[in-house]
């Protein structure tokens, strides 16, 4: 009787945690008034701070790449003086799946993580202004590409 209430609390949990699936769109577009200089500094800075492995970094276009135990994705991220796009190169571990329009699936674990760099790369703006490094700062996220895939 023990090791069933131990086995329905492991599944349990292990339910509560797991993310759902979402669609993945055209690339995730941020606005962020700073110059290039300045917005390449920041995404830099985020993506070491939040251990990506930069894999390239060339004039204003950086690829990178996470990786979470059994998951991992790559990203390009293009940036110039009105804003950045993340476009999602690959992923393993992650959900991927095709739903019945033919559109890519990956968990929804992604958004979370593009949340976390927008944030991440917001506050590093509005830092790299106060110790007056730069220009930037209203970082505004322009659209959510991803949708809620449904059942």
């Amino acid at each position: 009787m023990r090791y069933v209430s131990l086995f329905a609390l492991v599944f349990l949990l292990a339910a509560g945690c797991s993310s759902h699936v979402v669609r993945v769109g055209p690339p995730l577009t941020h606005y962020a008034v700073a110059s290039p200089e300045a917005l390449g500094s920041a995404l830099v800075q985020s993506l070491s701070r939040l251990r990506y492995a930069i894999e390239q970094h060339q004039g204003t276009k950086i690829v990178a790449s996470r990786v979470h135990g059994n998951s991992s994705f790559r990203i390009q991220i293009d940036y110039h003086n009105t804003g950045y796009q993340v476009t999602l190169l690959e992923s393993f571990g992650m959900g991927e799946g095709v739903d019945e329009e033919g559109r890519r699936l990956i968990s929804s674990r992604y958004l979370r993580y593009m949340r976390q760099l927008e944030g991440n790369v917001t506050r590093n703006l509005r830092l790299g202004q106060s110790s007056g490094e730069g220009a930037p700062v209203m970082t505004q996220q322009g659209q959510m590409v991803a949708q809620a895939a449904r059942p």
